[in-house]
């Protein structure tokens, strides 16, 4: 596969990744919002509840007022005990509304976990991508100096080939920490060390070629002379 092929390929990863990263953040935006809608829901049927349990105790408490007053003949009888019964109903119905209220706010918590439960699977999700995005942006960067590297062995100034490489290396070591891609650190190191030795070679090669032209032209000599 050619470099511009296989930049072609990582792009389009990237891009892909990208666009399930925008989907996946506006899924959360969406689902913090229905959490929070569904929580203020259990809040308020949470509330209604208390506030009709606080009325059917003081519908008990005037009852037994009632009743009190009847039997010290304040009020006759059969009027407290009207009243009193009357109390006891309006009671009887605050506990039942507040029972319901009661059901509603266990219907929605339960909601609301089921919700919180996928937020977080949402969450974990866009974390995973990331990692992804990072990762295919460090192998990017790996291929390539992998290409440049072998771009340039075609030139003879290997000195800057040792300097672009570096330069690369420093720019790219920072992605792979990201993306947790250490192998490929290795590589660059060893690539680098290739070429330093190469260089090395060359100059040695050189040093030898002249050495051994000093030598025959030394022999030359010689032999001109008659030695």
């Amino acid at each position: 596969m050619g470099s511009d092929d296989t930049n072609y390929t990582y792009n389009a990863h990237l891009n892909n990744t990208l666009n399930e990263i925008d989907i996946i953040k506006l899924n959360i935006v969406n689902s913090e919002k229905t959490v929070q809608e569904v929580m203020a829901q259990v809040n308020s049927a949470k509330n209604k509840a208390r506030i009709l349990r606080e009325k059917a105790a003081d519908y008990e408490r005037k009852a037994m007022l009632l009743v009190s007053k009847g039997q010290s003949g304040e009020l006759a009888v059969t009027e407290s005990d009207r009243l009193a019964a009357e109390a006891l109903h309006l009671m009887a119905n605050a506990i039942s509304e507040a029972e319901k209220y009661d059901t509603e706010a266990r219907t929605l918590s339960a909601k609301m976990e089921t919700l919180g439960t996928s937020l977080n699977d949402l969450k974990q999700k866009l974390g995973s991508s990331n990692n992804e995005y990072n990762t295919i942006s460090a192998r990017k960067g790996i291929d390539e100096i992998r290409q440049t590297n072998d771009e340039v062995h075609r030139y003879t100034d290997t000195s800057r080939t040792i300097e672009m490489l570096q330069r690369m290396k420093d720019k790219i070591s920072v992605q792979e920490q990201l993306a947790g891609v250490y192998v490929e650190q290795e590589e660059i190191d060893e690539e680098l060390y290739n070429i330093e030795v190469e260089k090395a070679l060359k100059e040695k090669e050189a040093k030898s070629v002249d050495a051994l032209q000093q030598l025959k032209e030394k022999m030359g000599n010689l032999n001109n002379n008659g030695i």
